[in-house]
């Protein structure tokens, strides 16, 4: 029949698989095992409401850190729903940071929403530093990975 099934990816697939083209079909957010409808549909009314993400920083700081965990996070890198942002490994091996950036960023968007005169001063972090390899080409790993 010639149908072929795109990948996921954070900017385009639905909650659900969508038919792009007569011959092509994209990956549903939620068809990837570990991935509930709760975040899939939050992935996706975050972006129908403030546009595509365009990078990890603005993917933690937008989607709300009570639905996001470490088990949801680790099945969309392994599916390649951040491919276009940052190398699969380098994610995975960062997960940890990229997890505790989302909740220390969700703080700071409470907190500035508390604000004097409840002013929206908040603007999120850039995680560049925490995805950066060193000078020996090795990743920053977490303290747990480093003990084996």
């Amino acid at each position: 029949m010639g149908i072929s099934v795109s990948a996921p990816e954070i900017n385009e697939s639905l909650v659900g698989f969508t038919v792009t083209s007569p011959l092509n079909i994209r990956f549903g957010l939620s068809a990837i095992k570990n991935v509930g409808d709760k975040l899939a549909e939050a992935i996706v009314e975050e972006r129908k409401k403030n546009g595509p993400f365009a990078n990890m920083a603005d993917y933690v700081a937008r989607i709300d850190v009570g639905i996001l965990n470490k088990k949801s996070m680790e099945a969309l890198i392994k599916a390649g729903v951040f491919d276009t942002f940052e190398d699969r490994n380098k994610l995975l091996t960062n997960l940890e940071k990229l997890l505790e950036h989302a909740r220390q960023e969700a703080k700071a968007k409470q907190t500035a929403q508390q604000g004097l005169f409840g002013a929206k001063s908040y603007k999120a972090k850039n995680i560049s530093f925490l995805l950066e390899s060193d000078k020996f080409g090795t990743f920053f790993r977490s303290s747990k990975q480093s003990k084996t």
